[in-house]
């Protein structure tokens, strides 16, 4: 956590902590000069940092890579946005922070089509579909093979009996 901090913050001459530039802090070669490889990903505008930090529900960091002039929709080589994968990561937060900077609740990625809802449905988030309905996210969207996330959530759902004795039929 300590080195995609200092790829965003720096350290003025007087000690105080100022949001960095993402282009400028990657065109410097801060991400090639990560010994530990956790940055591999970082590119011009942070996305791979980005993305990292919308996965494990890092909202500050998210907010402060925003600031720093990563954008919001930016894509993976899947085309999936970090809104995708805050969805995949139940981070309720980290939606708000990036709907808040104008990301597109409804982006499909390119492998199947799916938007951050069927993400969140895929992963039985109910956290995550409630803040994504309500920033606007279309219920009926579709992905290429015509499933909505509602399908996608029964899709998940356990086909045996394993649920909760009070769940099954005595008879």
């Amino acid at each position: 956590m300590r080195l995609v901090l200092l790829l965003v913050m720096r350290v003025s001459a007087d000690g105080v902590a100022t949001s960095g530039n993402c282009a400028a802090l990657a065109s410097q070669g801060e991400c090639e000069r990560d010994p530990h490889g956790m940055a591999q990903s970082c590119t011009a505008d942070c996305a791979g940092l980005l993305h990292s930090a919308a996965t494990q529900g890092h909202a500050g960091l998210v907010r402060a890579l925003l600031e720093g002039g990563a954008a919001a929709d930016t894509r993976n080589h899947q085309g999936a946005t970090a809104l995708h994968f805050a969805a995949f990561g139940n981070s309720g937060a980290v939606l708000n922070v990036l709907m808040s900077a104008g990301a597109a609740v409804d982006a499909r990625e390119s492998s199947q089509g799916a938007t951050a809802l069927h993400f969140a449905a895929f992963g039985n988030h109910t956290d995550a579909v409630r803040v994504l309905h309500e920033g606007g996210a279309a219920m009926d969207a579709t992905d290429d093979g015509g499933a909505t996330a509602l399908h996608t959530a029964v899709s998940r759902r356990p086909t045996s009996n394993a649920g909760p004795p009070a769940s099954r039929s005595s008879d």
